[in-house]
């Protein structure tokens, strides 16, 4: 029951050299295909859940490893989209040593986040921090009953964003969450993450709009909570939603993107462009485009522009 596969180019030269993927068991695997010869390739696991696996991971690339990012459920049956089995969202570190797998349960070196949603169908995430050893190995959210993860994430910059689909007890319609998860802990966004501008009339949606008691502008798609600013994770749309992220302004045509994730478009002969993952390279429409052509904008910093000439206009 191996689902979908995510091919990593972990040196960006256009050869693939890791692949992850999941099973309905509960496992995650990842396949070194690093050398010519297919009798030197392995796999090992680097995860071990009970709960089913049914799409491809995403991956992040950190500064020392490589977040590997999925969720759980299945709605392949008419017995899996009934059921209200609490399933999870995890993002497990690999940093290319040969240690042991996480596991799934609490005190298994997976840092847990909670999620949450307001009155409003907006989502927030937790801001637990690592310590004392515990979040060593990744770290996990827990989704409501119901609530389940079918459809590969879309990493945008360091932000994991997570399609959560959840089906009505009687069959009848569905509900669809877009979640943004901080990659690094799978905690709550900040002004340096990719965001969700979520339709909420509290949301800054564009600067300058909205401003904290101190006078200073809240970023776009953030809001003022209580006496600190707070950038929502997501939103819950009430039908089943589907969504590509669309970027009006790339301009990269490498078939790998900037994490090693061979799921880009383009060709091998171009020059990838190694502009990092930590902020968007120019000014433009970033967006999450869904299938019934509503929107879900995404903001986010954008990377400092150096001055590259200059001249003197005499009058």
């Amino acid at each position: 029951g191996l689902s979908s596969p995510t091919l990593v180019d972990t040196d960006l030269d256009g050869i693939v050299d890791i692949a992850y993927a999941g099973d309905r068991g509960g496992k995650m695997y990842r396949f070194d295909l690093g050398g010519n010869d297919p009798t030197r390739w392995s796999a090992r696991a680097i995860f071990n859940g009970t709960k089913p696996i049914t799409s491809a991971p995403a991956i992040s690339q950190l500064k020392d490893k490589r977040v590997v990012i999925f969720g759980t459920g299945s709605d392949l049956t008419e017995e899996d989209v009934a059921s209200q089995e609490i399933q999870h969202v995890y993002g497990i570190f690999d940093n290319d040593t040969d240690s042991l797998p996480a596991e799934d349960g609490m005190g298994k070196g997976l840092l847990e986040q909670v999620l949450t949603k307001d009155s409003n169908n907006t989502l927030f995430l937790s801001d637990y921090k690592r310590s004392d050893g515990s979040g060593d190995k990744g770290w996990v959210i827990d989704l409501q009953p119901g609530q389940r993860v079918t459809v590969k994430p879309t990493v945008v910059l360091r932000t994991a964003f997570v399609t959560i689909r959840n089906y009505n007890a009687n069959g009848c319609g569905a509900e669809t969450a877009f979640l943004g998860i901080n990659t690094a802990d799978g905690g709550k966004l900040t002004k340096k993450s990719a965001r969700p501008v979520v339709p909420d009339s509290r949301v800054a949606k564009k600067v300058g709009e909205k401003k904290d008691a101190k006078g200073n502008n809240i970023p776009v798609g953030c809001m003022e909570k209580g006496t600190e600013t707070v950038c929502p994770s997501g939103y819950v749309y009430p039908k089943l939603l589907t969504a590509s992220y669309l970027d009006s302004q790339k301009t990269n045509d490498h078939p790998t993107t900037a994490d090693g994730d061979a799921g880009g478009s383009g060709n091998d002969n171009t020059p990838f462009q190694k502009s990092g993952n930590r902020c968007f390279f120019s000014k433009g429409v970033h967006t999450l485009l869904m299938n019934d052509m509503s929107d879900l904008d995404v903001a986010g910093p954008i990377c400092n522009m150096k001055r590259v000439s200059w001249r003197e206009v005499f009058f």
